[in-house]
């Protein structure tokens, strides 16, 4: 026991956690026994509960071991923002059963028992203890939630969501004495009124005498006041008012704190002094005489034995006995502080054992909420010195069901200064990062005035921290984009003069560019403006001076080049936007660079023509050549490029309602990823062949009506149209159907690939239509793949034109488009 305890202990210190030296947790495994009402409704039960170490991979909803959150304020390095995780909990689940019997109201009642499995976890870093009751694996009921004494002998409960008193439990399976002491003073019937009081009759004709005098100072008020209306006296008439208001005021004051009875007749019926100084603890302590939700805090061991002697968990039924009978007599009917107060009911109610909060609960509450209140000074003595703020935030809410049990006072205090511990941190934490910004802005951190943007944009930066702080960060932040801003320009221009060699000039500059520029735009209207104007040029100017001494080595890199996205990339870590207006010489380079970019391209381009009977310059020669060599290599690849340019397309509706239609045509039954799956598949399957070979077949009749085959297919293919015309209400005012109709006539060889296309021929005219109309909505790689296929088409058609049927060139592209189509389509 002792070890698990010091580990425990070890284990705060050196996490820096919000450890109250509490009990480890095996020091709360064990049988405990107490009375409450927690488990049946309105009836008091003795329960016993056992305790036992819970197993981390059963589902009972528990993650053992140290949970973490988040560090809501964390750095942000090179546009990565790096999330500070700090641990708060340690929680240790827990198993166990609770045996509840109701306690018999009369003796011939049979106890009645029941039994149930509970789940639950323990935090040993604060010592507080949940649980809930379990059925059959499921959970229902309260949760309750417990702290313990720092000898782990007696333990505080509370429910967290039911307004059920808090009670204890004690180590053992039998009750201990205090508590069976109260259950004893449970059965004691109700006391008989007191006879010494006044009279009803007396009580009656004192009221009946004050209001009579009431309303006679009153009409004489309000003679005056008519008299001095009429004389225009106008001091004279607000006094009178002001009297007027006065004695109504007075009047009613002295009703509300009278009681059914006048002052008492004889020293014997004034409530005991020690009473009203009890009862006189709820203002003490931040409570209301009409407060009665306060009431158990007057049974604390320590208020009742300050005013009585003794706790009342040691009191006997006689004591029990004349403290009801000073509540019922004097206390009730002398006028005072007790007889004047809503608490004086529901206390005497209490201790009279009528419907509501028994003698026994109302005790062990007592008892409960001076555990609770000793804890939470345990526990405030360790979060109050605690640096973490995640921790302490963490830690209220574990604190809320047990702060709220005590003493208004206490509440106050416990949350005031939690409250000011917050604020203290937050804002430190805040103080801290800037002291951070400000240091990396003078060490020339670009990076700084991209962090200086983001927390000028933190919405919760100043959450909980007080109005005058909060200016204060303010003033700072101010100060920080304009006369911070001034001074870090000023130490990087310096840093960047100070390079003497031209590559460490450019590094320098190159890195600083990537994390300001964007958030000097942004912080533009808070910086000084002036001192952007003047920085811009000389910056410029400095990697002007970079580019004329590198420029010999960017050109010798240059030449270096072999392919065509090399070029296309070549000085990605180094160019910065702002280059092109301040360094003639980058624009030089970058025209060099442009040069060689382009004559890539165009060896690219022949190496993908290839050989064949068209040179690079004649239409659709890539694709018409790779089908004189029959190349499905190189068919294969141009059909990638397709399909990245339309598979990338695609993905900019991947929030419509398309991928829903194609997961139920697909039959996935409308997951959006297998349907975009499935439309994937659907995609590679095609080929720039299809349209090639589908131009090929139905141009055939027409440029060569000779070459036909004797079995040749004719093939009807019907579309239709309408158009409709509406006014501004929606209403049709005409329409017209237009139906075409088109007869194609197909060698036999070609049916089969003719059928699977549809009938469906692209031409020229149709792709450069669809080009024209949507052309500035198709992206550059699709148009690349529109423009490859409308060449081929155009080549097509001109070589078809140009040459018989039966020449080598026309002979060789059928068949091969037969079979580069068959070897797709298989």
């Amino acid at each position: 026991m002792i070890r698990s305890i010091s580990r425990a202990i070890a284990f705060c210190f050196l996490s820096n956690m919000v450890c109250a030296v509490e009990a480890g947790s095996d020091a709360i495994l064990g049988t405990w026994s107490g009375l409450d009402k927690s488990t049946v409704a309105k009836q008091l039960s003795l329960v016993v509960l056992t305790i036992e170490a819970g197993d981390a991979s059963a589902s009972s909803g528990i993650t053992q071991g140290p949970a973490t959150i988040p560090d809501r304020v964390g750095s942000r390095r090179r546009g990565a923002v790096t999330d500070t995780r700090v641990t708060v909990f340690n929680k240790q689940p827990i198993r166990g059963t609770i045996v509840s019997t109701i306690v018999p109201q009369h003796a011939q009642t049979e106890a009645v028992t029941t039994s149930y499995p509970i789940n639950g976890e323990y935090n040993s870093n604060t010592g507080v203890l949940r649980y809930w009751r379990m059925n059959e694996g499921r959970r229902f009921g309260l949760d309750m939630v417990a702290i313990f004494n720092e000898e782990a002998t007696a333990m505080a409960v509370v429910a967290t969501k039911t307004p059920i008193l808090p009670f204890v439990f004690h180590r053992g399976s039998e009750v201990r004495p205090s508590l069976k002491a109260l259950a004893d003073l449970d059965p004691l019937s109700p006391m008989s009124q007191s006879s010494n009081r006044v009279s009803d009759v007396e009580i009656r004709a004192r009221k009946t005498d004050a209001r009579t005098e009431h309303q006679r100072q009153l009409k004489e008020l309000t003679a005056q006041i008519q008299a001095s209306v009429r004389a225009r006296t106008k001091n004279r008439t607000a006094q009178l008012r002001a009297q007027k208001k006065k004695l109504i005021r007075d009047f009613a004051a002295q009703r509300s704190a009278q009681s059914s009875t006048t002052a008492p007749s004889s020293p014997g019926v004034i409530c005991p002094s020690h009473i009203v100084a009890w009862v006189q603890e709820l203002e003490r302590n931040g409570a209301s005489l009409q407060s009665i939700g306060e009431l158990p805090g007057l049974f604390r061991p320590a208020v009742f034995s300050r005013h009585f002697g003794k706790a009342f968990a040691d009191f006997t039924p006689a004591d029990l006995n004349k403290l009801q009978q000073a509540m019922q007599g004097p206390c009730a009917h002398d006028g005072g502080v007790v007889a004047n107060s809503n608490i004086r009911l529901p206390l005497s109610y209490t201790l009279n054992g009528r419907p509501g909060n028994s003698v026994t609960e109302v005790g062990i509450a007592g008892i409960a909420t001076e555990l609770i209140a000793a804890w939470h000074v345990r526990v405030s003595a360790q979060y109050l010195n605690n640096d973490n703020l995640e921790e302490i935030e963490a830690l209220q809410n574990q604190l809320q069901p047990f702060i709220s049990v005590l003493w208004p006072q206490e509440r106050n205090s416990a949350r005031n200064q939690m409250a000011a511990r917050q604020n203290e941190l937050r804002a430190a934490k805040v103080a801290a990062r800037f002291d951070e910004i400000e240091a990396r802005l003078k060490s020339g951190d670009g990076w700084a005035v991209d962090e200086l943007h983001i927390l000028s944009k933190w919405g919760g930066l100043y959450d909980g921290i007080d109005d005058e702080t909060v200016k204060e960060f303010g003033a700072r932040m101010r100060k920080l984009t304009h006369d911070g801003i001034v001074e870090h320009l000023d130490i990087v221009l310096a840093q960047i003069r100070a390079a003497k060699d031209p590559r460490q000039k450019m590094d320098i500059s190159y890195l600083w560019y990537g994390g300001a520029a964007y958030a000097l735009r942004k912080l533009a209207p808070h910086t000084p403006t002036r001192a952007l104007k003047e920085f811009w040029p000389k910056f410029g100017a400095e990697r002007e001076l970079a580019y004329r001494a590198l420029k010999p080595e960017f050109i010798t890199e240059i030449d270096a080049i072999k392919h065509r996205p090399a070029s296309m990339s070549y000085g990605h870590d180094f160019k910065i936007l702002i280059d092109a207006k301040y360094s003639p010489t980058f624009r030089e380079i970058e025209a060099y660079r442009l040069t060689k970019q382009t004559k890539l391209e165009d060896l690219e381009f022949v190496a993908r023509v290839g050989e064949g009977p068209h040179d690079p310059d004649y239409p659709g020669a890539i694709l018409l050549n790779a089908i004189y060599r029959n190349d499905l290599k190189q068919i294969k690849a141009e059909d990638i490029l397709m399909h990245k340019a339309f598979i990338k397309q695609m993905e900019a509706y991947s929030d419509n309602q398309v991928f829903r239609m194609a997961s139920l045509l697909s039959g996935s039954g409308g997951s959006r990823a297998e349907a975009q799956w499935w439309v994937e598949q659907e995609i590679r399957k095609s080929s720039m062949i299809n349209p090639i070979l589908g131009f090929f077949a139905a141009s055939y009749q027409s440029l060569y009506p000779g070459c036909m085959e004797a079995d040749a297919v004719t093939f009807k293919k019907t579309s239709g149209m309408e158009s409709v015309v509406r006014n501004g209400y929606g209403a049709e005012i005409s329409s017209v159907s237009t139906v075409k109709t088109q007869n194609f006539t197909i060698n036999r060889r070609h049916v089969e690939a003719f059928q699977k296309l549809n009938g469906d021929v692209s031409t020229p005219e149709s792709l450069g239509v669809f080009a024209r109309l949507h052309g500035d909505g198709i992206p550059l790689d699709m148009q690349a793949v529109l423009k490859l296929v409308n060449d081929a088409l155009v080549g097509l058609r001109q070589a078809m034109s140009s040459n018989a049927c039966d020449s080598d060139i026309i002979r060789k592209l059928d068949q091969n488009m037969l079979a580069i189509y068959n070897a797709k389509n298989r």
